[in-house]
C-alpha cells in the first residue's frame, strides 16, 4: 500500500502531462514544418484549438484522436474552398500525432493517457490528390506508409519528413500528367 501511494506521488498531474504534450506537439510542428517541402501553392494549417478544444485540456483533446497538422492548397482570391476541395490538382496532407501511453493523476484517481497498450509515439498519415468527397481522392502512400512508429519523437518526425515529402512528389506528379491530360483532352 506504501509503495502504491509513492509511484501515485511521482506520476504527473493532468496538468504536467499536458505541459508535456503541448512542448512536444510544438516540437513536432516545429521539426516537421522545417522538413516537409511544400508544393506550390500549398501552405500548412495547424488548427489553433487542436491541443485544446475540450475544455482546454491538451490530454483530454489529443487522448483519443491525436492531434493533426493539415498541409492544404492555399485560398486563391475569387475561387472558393468548393472549387479547390473539388479541383483535381488539389493536394491535401494530413499528420496525425499520437503521443505514448502514459499514466497520470487527476484528482484523487489514476488515470491512463491514450488508452492502447502502445507505449511509442505514432502518427497516421494522409497524402491526396483530386476531389475531397465521395472516395474521389487518390492516396500516394504506398503499402505500410500510411502509419509509422518510433520510440522518440524525433525519430517519428525523421520517418514522417522522409515518409511524406516522398509522397507529396508522387502528388505533384500525378498532378501535372492531370493537368497534360486535361490540356491535351482541351485541344482534341
Amino acid at each position: 500500500m506504501n509503495s502504491n501511494k509513492q509511484t501515485e506521488k511521482q506520476l504527473p498531474t493532468v496538468q504536467e502531462l499536458g505541459a508535456l504534450i503541448m512542448e512536444r506537439a510544438k516540437a513536432a510542428e516545429k521539426i516537421l514544418t522545417a522538413g516537409i517541402k511544400l508544393p506550390d501553392a500549398h501552405a500548412w494549417r495547424i488548427p489553433d484549438d487542436a491541443l485544446s478544444f475540450w475544455d482546454g485540456c491538451p490530454v483530454r483533446s489529443t487522448e483519443g484522436m491525436g492531434f493533426s497538422l493539415y498541409i492544404d492548397r492555399q485560398l486563391v482570391p475569387g475561387m472558393s474552398a468548393d472549387e479547390i476541395y473539388g479541383d483535381q490538382a488539389t493536394i491535401r496532407a494530413e499528420i496525425r500525432l499520437f503521443m505514448p501511453t502514459a499514466e497520470y493523476r487527476h484528482s484523487r484517481k489514476i488515470c491512463r493517457y491514450r488508452h492502447s497498450l502502445d507505449v511509442r509515439f505514432a502518427a497516421h498519415l494522409w497524402v491526396e490528390t483530386g476531389p475531397h468527397w465521395a472516395f474521389q481522392s487518390t492516396t500516394h502512400l504506398v503499402d505500410n506508409e500510411r502509419f509509422v512508429y518510433a520510440d522518440t519523437l524525433e525519430a517519428l518526425c525523421a520517418a514522417i519528413v522522409d515518409r511524406v515529402n516522398t509522397s507529396l512528389s508522387r502528388a505533384v506528379q500525378c498532378v501535372a500528367r492531370k493537368r497534360i491530360e486535361t490540356a491535351e483532352d482541351a485541344c482534341a
